[in-house]
């Protein structure tokens, strides 16, 4: 059993003391290896600067031919303890001047460490260098003029002055010093593995064999032993384990010996029933016996007291010995809460030297915040009211400071009742405490972070709010607030307050957006980009400026950055904590409002991409509709050209009609031209309508537009119209600003059946990357803003989400297609603008539309009407039409207006004319686009390789994408829609005939 102890105590220390015996060995050499490193820098560029001022003083006296004075200088300069040889020699390698005399006129090879190769190449490169030896020596060679022979222009006659140095000496200094430092250290590495052996031994090895020895008795049948290890840890409880066992066993002894005593009365009694008669012949003689027994018995007393004191007395010497030797403070009140007994640890934790607490009263050393309550539970427990007190209590030191002790306190009585003693073992948990109380701060951070990332907004402000009360939750905070900033504009907005700032300060709780260099307490965080922490704010500090007048008085505060990357992205203030804000509240807000942002980012996508989703749903049900009105477009434009063209023939009659024909006819024309808008409509937004854009100038056309509104909208609406003053060109077609206005003029009037204002406003709009943000098909750049507003009814956000799909409205059955806002949001994607809405319910709503500024002015102005009369004509026209019943009403609109009408039913008939001899001079094609076989541009071009320069006018039913897709772009011909009138025929006729 004791080598394992030994090795305990030996072989840990042993390997401590050996690794870092290495670990000073190699220091220590590689300390002697530097410091002769710095000894050679040193000593060769202080030789090398001696050896070449010696150099030049040698060559100038020789030159003059001093050579006395030059053998004094070399002495002087060998005085130096470190040079060991100085030598000028010739190129025949002969001494002439030396620091010894024996050297000179001798063979240098004379002169140790001289070496004829390195003075010989000092001699050709005509440069002095240092060379370090075998040993801690240092060998320069350095040409020397000797002067000018006869005949030299120059001098030529060259020497060489060798010096050798010797530095051992301050190398074995250092080695000297280098190794005393290893020995010192080495010293307390040694005194370090006796404290380490002891301290092994005191607090392993020494409870382990006294456990051994108290497990020996047990087992030799002592069961008396008791092992008595105090403290808590491993072996404290295997002490307590083994001395419980030992008990039990004990116990089971008493009472096996009892029932043998038992046993042997009962024998007695019936040997004393048989003997009575004995016994009372007897009698007198055990008389005498009892008195001389009752005399024995007297003295065998008194010598048992004796005992029973020297023994108490070692007892309480043990247990004053076990009390001193425990790890947790003991301490022992009389009735009175009085001390009259404390051991060496209870000493040491309330800084007293031992046995200067006994007297001192127990209440005084427990800390004012918790006397009550310890006065009370100790009068509890001296009366009986309880009989053992267990829980942690906070003591004060002596010389200051405090601890936190966990107490056992139980009372001890005697044998009449009466309180003997309160007997506290305290434990120290001040450690343990610090430790809980920093798992709480963590237990509550992490239940932040929790109810962040299960909590559930639909707005990223609501979440910030959310956030900023549990930053204030967390700190223990009076109020707070949150800003987001733009490092690039260096601006930040406040964005969610916390309810007491609001109160305190007077703020609305809306976004204020402020300047960095504006911001005076608050914008030390973005300025020094690190949290900034006050904790006295009465005290003199430039940071403390720019509060306004009214603002919440402040004790202390702290505001943190939070990054975005390498930018920071917003800024949470709190303040007037009840204590000192400290690194821990740095890192709590940090933690809590990185994982905030992190959380606000992603909402932020998931709102674009709910934004962009329904955008595509959009688009997707607006390119189905455009799909299905591209469909019909062609042949409900062919029926209803048939039926307009026909209605204005009949009005051309020269028998006049009666008045119910013209009406029948009236309204049939009333019916066709409606049926007409909505195809026009269904076109417009599906962005398959042919257009003419050009560069305008939209405040003209909308002054002319509203000339008709009063009309519309009716005399109980009020109407406004605000032009912006050099407004900037946009490239619209002028017939779509007309489609919008009037649009939104009925979407108005039927808002506001009460009446209200309508007003129409214009402006230039410079939009950058911030200001986009959000807004579908927003781009940044410049733009021409349209905004048209009224006072009705309003809308709700329901409403708004689905006011510009096809079809959808909420007007009453028969007042409203549907189309309406449709066909301006298919107008204004087509031209690259977008739409803002913005409407409150009871108050109204305000379109802003935004089209793109063109480079070049545009005039704005329409080109001047025709009258709205057909004006007549002359000329042959070749008519080109598949439909036969279309061709008909083709050819008898052309002679109604006065044109010759060549009819060809197909291309190829059409070319088989234009060939042939009969036909005579064209004035005009007029042709339909689509057709088998040939289209009608195609056609054109063959026919004007026969008849150059012949005009020629397209008309089709099919919409502009399909008839893009056939490879006719719309700017190469005239164009004339189906279905048309007469007068809009006579105008496009005229207008190709130029």
């Amino acid at each position: 059993m004791v080598r394992p102890r030994y090795r305990l105590r030996l072989l840990v220390p042993g390997i401590v003391f050996t690794v870092t015996l290495l670990l000073i060995l190699v220091l220590t050499l590689d300390r002697i290896r530097e410091g002769k490193r710095a000894i050679i820098g040193s000593l060769t560029e202080t030789a090398h600067t001696q050896m070449n001022q010696l150099q030049d003083l040698l060559s100038d006296s020789l030159m003059q031919g001093e050579q006395g004075e030059a053998a004094q200088r070399l002495s002087y300069a060998a005085l130096s303890p470190q040079v060991v040889a100085l030598a000028l020699v010739g190129a025949d390698h002969r001494v002439l001047i030396a620091s010894r005399q024996e050297w000179v006129n001798g063979d240098a090879a004379a002169i140790p460490h001289y070496d004829r190769g390195l003075a010989d190449k000092a001699i050709s490169l005509h440069q002095g260098t240092l060379y370090p030896g075998t040993t801690d020596h240092l060998h320069g060679y350095y040409p020397v003029t000797l002067g000018m022979r006869a005949g030299e222009i120059r001098p030529q006659h060259t020497g060489i002055l060798f010096v050798g140095y010797d530095f051992s000496g301050q190398v074995n200094h250092l080695r000297h010093e280098a190794y005393r430092s290893a020995a010192k250290l080495g010293a307390i590495l040694f005194l370090f593995a006796l404290v380490l052996s002891f301290l092994l031994h005191l607090l392993i090895t020494r409870p382990i064999d006294r456990l051994l020895g108290v497990v020996k008795e047990i087992a030799g049948g002592n069961l008396g032993a008791r092992a008595m290890a105090p403290g808590t840890d491993e072996i404290g409880s295997l002490a307590q384990a083994f001395d419980e066992m030992a008990e039990k066993l004990a116990r089971k002894q008493e009472c096996l010996h009892d029932q043998n005593i038992q046993l042997e009365e009962e024998i007695a009694e019936r040997q004393t029933a048989q003997e009575a008669l004995q016994e009372q012949a007897s009698q007198l003689e055990e008389e005498i016996a009892e008195r001389q027994a009752a005399q024995e018995a007297l003295q065998e007393q008194a010598y048992q007291l004796e005992e029973e004191i020297v023994e108490h007395r070692q007892a309480e010497d043990k247990l004053r010995i076990i009390f001193d030797a425990a790890q947790a403070g003991i301490v022992m009140l009389d009735a009175n809460g009085v001390i009259t007994f404390a051991n060496q640890c209870a000493s040491r934790l309330y800084g007293f030297e031992h046995g200067e607490m006994a007297g001192s009263r127990y209440d005084d050393h427990v800390h004012p915040d918790e006397r009550p309550i310890s006065d009370e539970l100790l009068d509890r427990l001296m009366r009986g009211d309880v009989e053992a007190i267990a829980e942690k209590r906070h003591y004060l030191k002596r010389e200051g400071g405090d601890f936190w002790g966990y107490l056992n306190a139980k009372r001890h009585l005697g044998d009449d009742g009466s309180l003997l003693a309160i007997i506290i073992v305290i434990t120290d948990i001040t450690e343990l405490r610090n430790a809980q109380f920093q798992m709480g701060l963590n237990f509550q951070r992490l239940e932040s972070l929790v109810r962040i990332l299960q909590y559930r907004c639909d707005s990223i402000q609501g979440f910030l709010d959310y956030a900023l009360e549990e930053a204030l939750g967390l700190t223990a905070s009076r109020f707070g607030f949150i800003f987001v900033y733009d490092e690039a504009r260096r601006e930040f907005i406040h964005t969610a307050w916390s309810r007491d700032a609001v109160k305190a300060c007077g703020a609305t709780g809306q976004r204020m957006p402020s300047a960095l260099e504006e911001a005076g307490l608050w914008g030390e965080a973005l300025r020094q980009r690190q949290p900034v922490i006050v904790n006295s704010y009465e005290s003199p500090d430039p940071l403390k400026k720019g509060c306004p007048a009214g603002h919440i008085p402040l004790e202390r505060f702290l505001s943190v950055p939070v990054f975005g990357g390498q930018e920071i992205a917003a800024v949470v203030c709190v303040a007037n904590k009840a204590g000192d804000y400290d690194q821990a509240d740095v890192l709590h807000l940090r933690v809590l409002l990185d994982s905030a942002w992190k959380i606000c980012r992603q909402m932020k996508g998931e709102q674009e991409r709910e934004a962009l989703q329904k955008q595509f749903n959009q688009a997707q049900k607006m390119e189905a509709v455009g799909r299905l009105a591209g469909g019909v477009a062609h042949d409900i434009n062919n029926k209803l050209s048939i039926i307009m063209g026909y209605a204005d023939l009949l009005k051309l009659q020269p028998n006049p009609l009666s008045d119910n024909q013209t009406h029948y006819l009236e309204e049939m024309q009333k019916a066709a031209n409606h049926s007409c808008e909505i195809v026009r409509q269904l076109l417009a937004f599906s962005r398959s309508d042919v257009i003419s854009p050009r560069t305008v100038n939209i405040n003209a056309i909308i002054a002319d537009t509203c000339k008709g509104l009063g009309r519309l909208i009716g005399e109980d609406i009020r109407f406004e119209f605000r032009p912006a003053e050099d407004i900037w060109p946009a490239l619209l077609d002028p017939t779509q600003i007309d489609q919008i206005i009037m649009n939104l003029a009925v979407n108005a009037r039927d808002a506001m059946p009460d009446g209200g204002l309508f007003s129409i406003e214009t402006g230039n709009a410079s939009l950058d990357e911030a200001a986009c943000q959000g807004i579908a098909s927003a781009r940044a750049g410049d733009y021409v803003r349209l905004s048209v507003g009224d006072t009705g009814c309003g809308m709700d956000g329901e409403t708004l989400g689905h006011i510009f799909e096809p079809f959808f409205t909420t007007k009453e059955v028969g007042k409203g297609t549907g189309l309406g806002l449709a066909t301006i949001f298919g107008i204004v994607s087509r031209n690259k603008g977008f739409i803002t809405v913005h409407s409150e319910v009871g108050f109204g709503t305000t379109f802003n539309i935004f089209f793109p500024r063109m480079a070049r002015e545009g005039t704005g102005s329409e080109p001047p009407g025709d009258e709205r009369r057909a004006a007549p004509g002359s000329g042959t026209v070749l008519l080109v039409e598949d439909e036969e019943a279309l061709c008909d009403l083709a050819a008898k609109m052309l002679d109604t207006l006065g044109y010759r009408a060549v009819i060809a039913k197909s291309p190829g008939e059409a070319i088989e004319l234009c060939t042939g001899g009969d036909l005579g001079d064209i004035d005009l094609i007029l042709t339909d686009i689509i057709m088998p076989g040939m289209n009608g541009k195609e056609m054109c071009d063959r026919i004007r390789e026969l008849r150059p320069d012949t005009p020629a006018l397209f008309m089709s039913g099919y919409t502009a994408d399909v008839i893009s897709a056939k490879g006719i772009p719309e700017a190469s011909l005239h164009y004339l829609q189906k279905p048309f009138n007469l007068l809009k025929l006579s105008q496009m006729i005229r207008k190709a005939m130029g």
